[in-house]
This record gives C-alpha cells, structure tokens and sequence, in this order.
C-alpha cells in the first residue's frame, strides 16, 4: 500500500513538471510571436483605413441607385393597351417588336428595336427607282419612294430622303437671298447698300441668315432623326425573334427586352402575354389598321420615347391635312346639291363622259395613258384606275360620271366593295377591317361588305350582283401580289356575271398599290392614300 502511494505520488509530480515545463517551452521563441502580433495589429490598421473608403463609396452607390430609381418611378409612363390591360412602362432601352408595322411606328415616334419578328426585315419588299417612278406616274403622286427591303431600310432612308430635303431647301432660301440682295438696286440704277456689301465681299444680314438657314434646318432635321438612324441599318444587332404570327418566345426572353410590343389581332402574340408578365417584362398590344388606330399608338410611343415633337410633325400636322382632304372631297361630293345642280350635274356628266370616250376610243391603254397629261378630272381617275386582272392595265374614265349623282341632281353616298386578295382566295372586308376601308369611309362612301351576307366574311357573287357596287377596290397580301391576283381573277373576275357589274363596266375594279394600302401608311402617306382615293370618287 506504500509503495502505491509512493507510485501515485510520483506520478503526480511528473505530471506538475510537465504542466509546469511546457508553457515554458510555448515562449521560447519570443521573436516569431511579436512578429505574428505586429503582422496582426498592421492588417487590423490597414483595414480600419480602408474601411471608411469602402463605406463611402457604397454609400454614394446606394444614393445613385436610388436616384436612379426615383427617376424612372417620375419618368415612367403608364397607360391601357388595346386589350384593356393597364401598361406601366419604365425603360425603353431594349424594346422588342414582335410587328413589322408596329416596329415602322416605333421608329417613327423616335425608338430604338433590340429585337424584331423576321417580316420587319423583308417587308415591304425593296422598291427600285424606276418601280417608284412608275407607280408616282400611275396613281399620279409622289408617294412612292425607292428603298431596300424591311422595315429598317426604309426608315434609314426615310430619314436620308428627308435629310436631303431640307438640306436643298435651306440651300435654295440661301441662293434665294444672295441673288435678292445682289440684284437690290435703287430705282435710278444705283447700287444698293447690302449690293455693294456682297461686292465688296462683306455677306449683307440678310444672306447670312439664309444661308444659317439651311445649316439649322439639317441640324433640326438631323436631331429629330437621331434616334431612327441609330438603329436603321438592318444589322445583326437586331435580333431576328422568327415569325410575326408565331415569335420564338426563348429568343425573345434571351434579348432581355425591357417593354415588348404585340399586335393585339395576333393570338400568338395574346399567348405571349402571361410569359411576360411572369417574367417581370412589360408588354403591350395594339390594335393598328386605321388612321385613328395610327395617331393613337404614335402618341403612346412619342410619350414612352419623350418625343412629342415628333408627334407633332408626323401626328397633328398630318391629321390636319387629312382633315382638310376629307373636308375638300365631301364639299366635292356634296356640290351638286346647290340650287342648279339639278341641270348643272348633269351636264357636266355628259360631258366628261364624251371626253373621256374621245379620250380612250381606239388607243391601247399605254396610248391613252399617254395622252392623259392635258385633262382635269380625267386624269386622276385614269391614272388611279387599273383592271380587275393582272393583264389588263389602266383604262380612261370620266371621274364626275359616279353614280353618286341621283336623278335629282342630289348627291348619295357612292356604294364600293372593299375586296382583299390573297394566295389563295379572296375575302371581303368592311369599314374598319383594312386601312382602306377606313378611308373609304371617311370620305363618304358606303362599303356593302359592312351589312348583309357579306358582312359575315361569306363572300357571295350573288350578294354582290344584288348589290352592284359603283366602285370595286382590291387589295393584295402576301409575298407574291401576282398571285393574289391570280386567285382574285379564278375565285371572282373569271365569271361571266362579274363582267355585267357596272363597276367592272365602267373601269371603276381598281386593284390599290399594296406599297401604300397594305403595309401601312406612315405619316404624309395617308395623306397620300386620302388624295388617291379622292382623286378615283369624285377627281382631282
């Protein structure tokens, strides 16, 4: 039991010298502890000075940010789309357009396209300069304009075309002033002050300020169009998001547009919509066959781009010629219901008529076309007027021969069929169905496709022999208008019956430029289309 203790007590002593020894042995090296210590207090002083700077600069990131924020909570801009969905639209950076006529709008109102359907890159098909010039001849205009396919191209040269303008004008009101000022003499011959200062080198003020007419006015123009021209070339930077009536939706949430633009009579566009509200990105979709549709989408896209500016140039300006248009036709169409027109209508029907007669007899349409340079009413008609078959050009009619005339000198609306052809059929097509048809009956006609059988989309020859429309107007759609017309010419004008209507008689089966009344009309060209369709129903 001694020898136990003795143990244990031993024991007990080895383990207190070890406890003892080895703190001992933990501070021998005193040098590499204070290294590690001054090592620890430098790092701990150099954060405690970086870190007030990191501070800082977060700080002023975060107020940036909110900055940022609230500016686009101010600037943002909401409104309802066509389907009634209330749109609030914040960014306009990346804006896909999912319409090729919507994105020709887009760029009008001073947008920018990150992304497209491909139909804004083919369509309108290119238009040669000899194609313009011909079409400017026929329908007697200065509409048509070349320009390479798609959308894009022909907003770039839009803008070039415009561009030029006003550049020859500013430099003609310079020309104009220099010339004014150096031919200013005094009635006896002498010469006049601002005479003696061009002389003498000195440009007179009246000169200068002409001539910083023409730079202001490209520098005016240039400004308005910045926006079109930095995204008019067709370039690889526009993605290509497939087909019009069916988008690729991974292409398109891979562009990371921020606002997306529909057509509202598209339903896979409709089927879009829910994608992209999920995904956080506003989308609207409108409706865009009329001009009222027109003005109605180019004010919510000048309000989204902050260019109401150019609401007024290709908005309010153009709707108040148009108006005036339409003003001038139905005083034209409603003149013969003054005191004499019971006699003077009339007559004057006769007369065109045997102008018109005179004019055509025993000529081949290219003859008689080109004789149509020395007429009035005549003209516009003729030159307006082509046949119901793809053979056949455009023959001479007397414009104050319509129908529109009654016995009693009274004038009623002229009765028109609105027909759209395609590849493969034909469909008729009411007041508010086409741009056409809107136009039409603007300026007081009366579409029998608007009531009846053919207002269900039956298109019945029957129904229009019943009816007997005094004015036919065709419309094509599709990449290949020759053959529309084929299936026009084999579904309808190929019967016998259809040559007994008395619009077919009387030359008035008038097939409209797709260029103008197809793809949609942009700013002046409904002015033009207005001028064009008045010009067929009652003359120039």
């Amino acid at each position: 039991m001694k020898r136990l203790c003795m143990k244990r007590a031993a024991f007990a002593v080895t383990a207190a010298f070890m406890f003892l020894t080895t703190p001992l042995a933990l501070t021998a090296q005193p040098r590499t502890t204070s290294s590690v210590i001054v090592a620890t207090d430098a790092q701990f002083v150099a954060k405690r000075e970086k870190a007030p700077k990191k501070t800082k600069a977060a700080k002023a990131e975060k107020k940036q940010k909110q900055a940022a924020a609230a500016q686009a909570r101010q600037a943002a801009v909401t409104f309802t789309d066509d389907l009634g969905r209330a749109v609030t639209v914040a960014s306009c950076e990346r804006v896909a357009v999912l319409q090729g006529s919507l994105a020709a709008v887009w760029l009008l109102a001073g947008g920018t396209v990150s992304a497209a359907t491909h139909d804004a890159f083919v369509e309108p098909p290119a238009l040669t300069e000899a194609q313009a010039a011909a079409l400017n001849s026929e329908w007697h205009t200065g509409a048509f304009h070349a320009h390479d396919a798609g959308v894009f191209a022909r907003a770039a040269q839009r803008v070039e075309r415009a561009g030029a303008v006003d550049a020859a004008q500013g430099t003609a009101a310079g020309n104009s002033a220099q010339t004014a000022a150096q031919r200013a003499t005094s009635t006896d011959g002498t010469t006049t002050a601002a005479t003696a200062a061009t002389t003498q080198g000195i440009t007179p003020a009246a000169t200068a300020n002409a001539g910083a007419s023409a730079t202001d006015a490209q520098a005016a123009h240039s400004g308005n169009a910045a926006a079109i021209a930095a995204v008019s070339a067709p370039a690889p930077a526009i993605a290509d998001v497939g087909t019009m009536m069916a988008p690729n939706s991974e292409l398109l949430l891979a562009q990371a547009p921020d606002f997306v633009i529909l057509s509202a009579n598209i339903s896979g566009h409709k089927k879009l919509v829910p994608l992209l509200e999920n995904a956080g990105i506003p989308c609207a979709c409108f409706n865009y066959e009329t001009f009222s549709q027109y003005l109605h989408i180019l004010d919510i896209f000048t309000r989204l781009t902050a260019r109401s500016d150019l609401y007024a140039e290709h908005g309010t300006r153009v709707e108040a010629a148009c108006n005036a248009q339409v003003a001038a036709a139905l005083a034209k169409r409603d003149g013969a219901a003054s005191a004499n027109a019971a006699t003077a209508a009339p007559a004057a029907a006769d007369n065109a008529r045997t102008a018109a007669s005179g004019a055509s007899a025993n000529k081949t349409p290219a003859t008689a076309n080109s004789e149509q340079t020395t007429t009035n009413d005549d003209n516009a008609l003729a030159a307006a007027t082509r046949a119901a078959t793809p053979a056949t050009a455009s023959t001479a009619q007397g414009a104050s021969t319509s129908p529109a005339h009654t016995a009693a000198g009274a004038v009623s609306a002229p009765t028109v069929l609105l027909l759209r052809a395609f590849g493969t059929g034909v469909g008729a097509k009411g007041s508010r169905d086409l741009a056409a048809g809107d136009l039409l009956a603007s300026l007081g006609t009366r579409n029998i496709a608007d009531t009846g059988t053919l207002a269900t989309g039956d298109l019945s020859l029957e129904a229009i022999i019943d009816a007997d429309p005094d004015f036919i107007f065709v419309t094509t759609m599709g990449t290949n208008e020759a053959k529309a017309l084929a299936a026009f010419q084999s579904k309808l004008a190929s019967s016998p019956a259809w040559g007994d209507l008395a619009a077919v008689k009387n030359g008035r089966c008038i097939v409209l430029p797709r260029e103008l009344f197809h793809f949609k009309p942009l700013s002046t060209d409904w002015l033009s289309c207005y001028e064009i369709l008045t010009g067929i129903l009652y003359g120039n």
